[in-house]
């Protein structure tokens, strides 16, 4: 169940219940847990939060889980967090930064459920280093 708190959000966004998703994100996020629990929370509340529009509280949340990701060594939750990252900027006309890391993780660790979004990215004008990566 710890590791699968990182998908609540991400299924509640695809169903499209944003208000369940921001209430249920918030409420992981507040709670305690180990760090790589955090990471992976703080991740699908940046998601919410982008998908609301609320774009300086995902950075933040994005930011925050990159910095727990590097810190104790995983790769996954920071390959979808610098994703994120690369979307908000791209959403504010800004260079995608962390696209390029984020497709090198998503294609040596074998995420590819995440190409659709580095898809669309890289045709939004992403980093023409990130089209050379097989994510």
């Amino acid at each position: 169940m710890q590791v699968s708190t990182r998908f609540v959000g991400e299924a509640l966004l695809s169903a499209g219940d944003l208000s369940l998703a921001d209430r249920l994100t918030a409420l992981l996020v507040d709670r305690t847990g180990g760090r790589f629990r955090q990471a992976l929370v703080l991740v699908s509340r940046g998601d919410v939060l982008a998908r609301l529009g609320r774009l300086e509280e995902a950075r933040r949340c994005y930011a925050e889980a990159i910095a727990i990701a590097e810190e104790i060594g995983s790769r996954s939750t920071l390959a979808v967090a610098w994703l994120g990252q690369a979307e908000l900027a791209a959403a504010q006309g800004l260079e995608p930064v962390g696209l390029e890391r984020a497709a090198a993780l998503c294609a040596e660790l074998g995420l590819r459920h995440y190409r659709p979004r580095l898809d669309r990215l890289r045709a939004a004008g992403g980093d023409a280093a990130a089209g050379s990566s097989d994510a």
